[in-house]
Parts: C-alpha cells; sequence; structure tokens
C-alpha cells in the first residue's frame, strides 16, 4: 500500500489515541483483576465488555502498526496528471459546486467526507492520469490541478532544500565551511548542525525497517546505505532539562495568526529533516521560522515572512524534558498537562 503523507500523519495520531486509550483499559483491567478475580474479569458484566473493547483496540492498533511499518510512503507527487496524493478540482455535470478531492492508493484512515477518493473506486478510476482541463465522458471535468507546497501536508524533504533554509542560515553555514579548515570552533559549530534527535533515529530505524523488508532495487540500496550513515556519524542530542530555551529536541507550542486565523500547533525542533519528517510534526532549524525560534524562551513572540507578508507568532509550553509527552497536539498537551499539576 502507498501512503501519502496526510494519511501517514492521520494514522499515527490515531496510533497515539489508541495506545492511550488501551493503556487506560489495561491499567482498568489491572484494577479489577486486584479485587474480583481473573474469572469475573473476563465473563463478569461490566468488565466483560472492557475486556473485549480491549480486545479490539488492540486489534486496531495492530493494524495500523502493520500498516505504518509495511507501507510504502510516497516520495514525490505526481503534479501534472492525477495520480497517488495529487490534490484536484473537480465540477461534476450539470452542478455549480467545485469540488477538493485527493487521490490516494488505499483509504485506510481516511474519510471521503474530507476528499480522499481511492484509486480503485469507480470514480478514482476515471480520474487517474487526467491532467487539468481533461473532460471525462457523462461525469464531469478536472478544474486544477493543485501544485503550490502550501495545498499539501508533506514530508519536510518533499521541498527543495536550497527553498527549505532561510537566508541567514545559508549565510552562516557558507561561513563556516570557510573558517573550517584553519578553525576547531567553526567545526565545531557546523557539527551542530548535523545532530539528530532521539525521535527523528527513530525515524531513521523505522524507515531502515521498512525498506530492507521491501523490494530491494538500486534506489533503495542507495536510501539504506544513506541511512545507515546517518546513524553511524550523527550524533544524537537530547536537549538540556534544566535550559528553558528552544533547542534541537525541544518540543514546544507555536501559536500563528494567519488570514485572521489562529492556529496552534505541538512542534520538535531539528536541525533539518533526514527521513519522514512531516511539517506538522517538526520546524527545522535551518528554516525561515525555525532559524527565528531557535534559542526563544516561554511567550516570547517572532517574525516571519510568507507570500511576501510579515507575520507574527509566539512560542509557548517549551519541554525540555526526557519524558517528553508524545502528541502533536497543542491543545490535548495543555490538557494533559494541566491534569498533571
Amino acid at each position: 500500500m502507498i501512503l501519502i503523507p496526510e494519511q501517514i500523519r492521520i494514522l499515527k495520531e490515531k496510533k497515539i489515541s489508541l495506545e492511550n486509550k488501551l493503556k487506560e483499559l489495561d491499567d482498568y483491567l489491572d484494577s479489577e483483576d486486584k479485587t474480583i478475580g481473573e474469572e469475573s474479569r473476563i465473563y463478569g458484566g461490566k468488565d466483560y465488555i472492557t475486556n473485549d473493547s480491549f480486545h479490539e483496540v488492540r486489534k486496531e492498533l495492530n493494524q495500523i502498526n502493520s500498516t505504518l511499518q509495511n507501507g510504502i510512503y510516497l516520495k514525490e507527487r505526481s503534479l501534472n496528471k492525477i495520480n497517488i496524493g495529487t490534490k484536484f478540482l473537480f465540477q461534476f455535470l450539470n452542478e455549480e459546486e467545485i469540488y477538493h478531492f485527493t487521490l490516494v492508493d488505499n483509504s485506510l484512515g481516511l474519510s471521503s467526507i474530507d476528499g480522499f477518493i481511492s484509486k480503485d473506486s469507480p470514480f478514482g478510476q476515471k480520474v487517474l492520469g487526467k491532467k487539468a482541463h481533461d473532460a471525462i465522458e457523462d461525469t464531469g471535468v478536472v478544474l486544477e490541478i493543485k501544485k503550490s507546497y502550501d495545498d499539501y501536508t508533506h514530508y519536510i524533504r518533499e521541498r527543495p532544500n536550497a527553498d527549505r533554509k532561510s537566508r541567514e542560515v545559508k549565510r552562516i553555514l557558507r561561513d563556516l565551511k570557510i573558517q573550517m579548515e584553519n578553525s576547531k570552533m567553526a567545526q565545531e559549530e557546523y557539527q551542530k548542525y548535523q545532530t539528530i534527535t532521539l525521535s527523528q533515529r527513530e525515524l531513521l530505524q523505522e524507515e531502515q525497517v521498512r525498506l530492507m523488508f521491501g523490494k530491494l532495487d538500486h534506489s533503495t540500496r542507495i536510501r539504506l546505505g544513506i541511512i545507515k550513515k546517518i546513524l553511524e556519524e550523527r550524533k544524537v542530542v537530547i536537549p538540556d532539562e534544566n535550559d528553558d530555551t528552544i533547542d534541537i529536541g525541544s518540543k514546544f507550542s507555536i501559536l500563528t495568526y494567519e488570514e485572521s486565523k489562529v492556529k496552534i500547533e505541538r512542534k520538535e525542533m531539528i536541525n533539518c529533516a533526514v527521513s519522514d519528517e512531516l511539517e506538522t510534526n517538526y520546524v527545522e532549524r535551518i528554516s525561515p521560522i525555525g532559524s527565528q525560534i531557535f534559542g526563544l524562551k516561554n511567550n516570547e513572540e517572532f517574525t516571519y515572512i510568507k507570500n511576501n507578508q510579515y507575520l507574527s507568532g509566539v512560542v509557548f509550553d517549551i519541554d525540555n524534558s526526557i519524558e517528553q509527552i508524545k502528541t502533536n497536539n497543542a491543545l490535548t498537551y495543555q490538557k494533559v498537562s494541566n491534569r498533571r499539576k
């Protein structure tokens, strides 16, 4: 199965939710065991239902884990004609409404209400391979294929590396490379931009397993070599628990205000993407926003440029602890944090 980034994000969020639910059910059943015994746990009233729910949740979680581990992660979208991962606008015959669709290989975890269409569905088969302005007999017309990065939730690496770096970081890295030959300090500073976080190491290891058990063609062998080199040569860093600033490996919430809408997201700071990092999960230090918020403290503001506009945001709930709460949802993070106080 080919998984698109939007699908991976949804499945990973569902995985976290199911893991939390499974732990709650397991804790409840364990507490009941101490008072009413194993026989009542399995066959008696409420506990029978709870035990049933436990197995259903575990079954669903196993399916998601298997899909994430065995699926093929889409690396490049087709933006000239409709294929897996392509977003497009469609207008049906005799209708004024314009529909937004995304073609997927399999709709696991996705809803047709959100415009996800399986390539094996009758409609999916009709639009597969079509270009913008192509008419489909007795159905309608493809109005547009979306090509802007902002239309997609994608891997950070899907965007060219040169486009991901801020002007400031490009200058810093260029100057460090020039100084490295004669300066140990410059070498050490440059190496700081090459470090990875614990979660990045996990992503690399997961990708390594997927590729090893998949089809070992030439490109896969090259990628496995790159992964091996990164795991062997790049240092894994953990933020200082006593530091209250955003560093590599920090988790934090970020609030931005764009187009009259407030958006709050939970992020992790990394130097740069090395595997399947989604932009919804991570901020690269080398990026325009990342270079602005690196080193900030709680409730400090920052500015950034998007679509030739100066916009502002604020960072908060910085977490540099080892036991960071595993969630990508800032509001969920706040809820859990408040409950623990």
